[in-house]
């Protein structure tokens, strides 16, 4: 499932991130695929570890707000639930307040 999040690079960033992406080496993306998924994965990415990929990657986590010493916050969609062992008062719930 993908989430969106809007707004969490500026303009410039995203203007940064895209002159970095069009200079990048780009392989197959059958390289990491699975056995079901290599019969159908037709895309291009940045290879695993990167440098790129972890510099990149690290600043929209930093954007996030979440760091090495951190877990990310918690986060439910309409399409999870607990499982029919964990009572409803065991599963995670999002936070109550936003922070500035």
């Amino acid at each position: 499932m993908l989430i969106s999040i809007e707004k969490v690079l500026t303009k410039d960033e995203v203007r940064q991130f895209r002159q970095h992406l069009d200079q990048a080496q780009w392989e197959d993306g059958l390289k990491t695929a699975g056995t079901l998924a290599s019969q159908v994965k037709r895309n291009l990415q940045l290879a695993d570890g990167s440098d790129l990929a972890t510099r990149l990657g690290n600043h929209i986590l930093r954007k996030l707000g979440v760091t090495r010493n951190s877990s990310p916050p918690p986060c439910r969609s309409a399409s999870t639930r607990p499982s029919s062992t964990a009572t409803a008062a065991a599963a995670p719930t999002a936070p109550t307040s936003t922070a500035p």
